[in-house]
């Protein structure tokens, strides 16, 4: 498991849902897209957030992980089966 992977991503992922979203209104336990959060916004964030980790991320991921405690958890589950 990487560096990365161990350690938990998400004051990354609020800073993308912030930046994503427009606001900072949520908890680690909302829900993405009842808080405002549309298909294209799960683009941006994917995208952000793989920017950041220099992954590339599959989108699937936020519709199937739709709060920051889930999607931190998911995400570091990829990038440690995921080779560089």
């Amino acid at each position: 498991m990487s560096e990365t992977a161990a350690t938990s991503l998400r004051p990354l992922i609020r800073d993308a849902w912030i930046s994503v979203l427009g606001h900072a209104e949520f908890t680690d336990d909302d829900y993405f897209f009842a808080i405002g959060g549309t298909s294209l916004d799960a683009i941006r964030l994917m995208r952000s957030i793989g920017q950041a980790t220099g992954r590339r991320l599959p989108v699937r991921t936020v519709f199937e992980h739709q709060t920051v405690a889930l999607l931190d958890a998911a995400v570091r589950d990829l990038l440690a089966e995921t080779p560089a």
